[in-house]
């Protein structure tokens, strides 16, 4: 039989690893700055978002004072979920740009390495 550690590690969630981040977002036809913890799950799980501070962009630019708390709770998850969101496609986006410098530096060591060789 096996021992309880063996069960507490099939059982055990996986970590989560997690960053502060920030995005702006469109609602309710408003831009909304939120900053919060983005949490990155293992793989196969979808990132969460978890606002810490909520508030409206003027048309100035000017942010309001932090809304949190006076905001409906459906609402505060609707702009967690786009936070959510927008932050995975930075990243993606990020990620697809230096993997196209990597490729772009690799194709320029071959071109010198075969001029080297000729």
């Amino acid at each position: 039989m096996p021992s309880l550690s063996t069960y507490a590690r099939v059982f055990r969630k996986p970590r989560l690893r997690a960053d502060e981040a920030q995005a702006v977002v469109t609602a309710a036809g408003l831009f909304w700055s939120v900053t919060g913890e983005l949490t990155t799950p293992a793989l196969g799980q979808t990132p969460k978002f978890v606002a810490s501070d909520v508030r409206l962009i003027s048309d100035d630019g000017s942010e309001t004072t932090e809304m949190l708390d006076n905001l409906h709770p459906d609402f505060v998850a609707h702009l967690e979920e786009q936070a959510a969101e927008s932050i995975a496609e930075e990243r993606a986006e990020a990620r697809a740009a230096i993997q196209q410098s990597y490729a772009e530096q690799d194709l320029c060591d071959v071109i010198d390495a075969a001029r080297s060789v000729a």
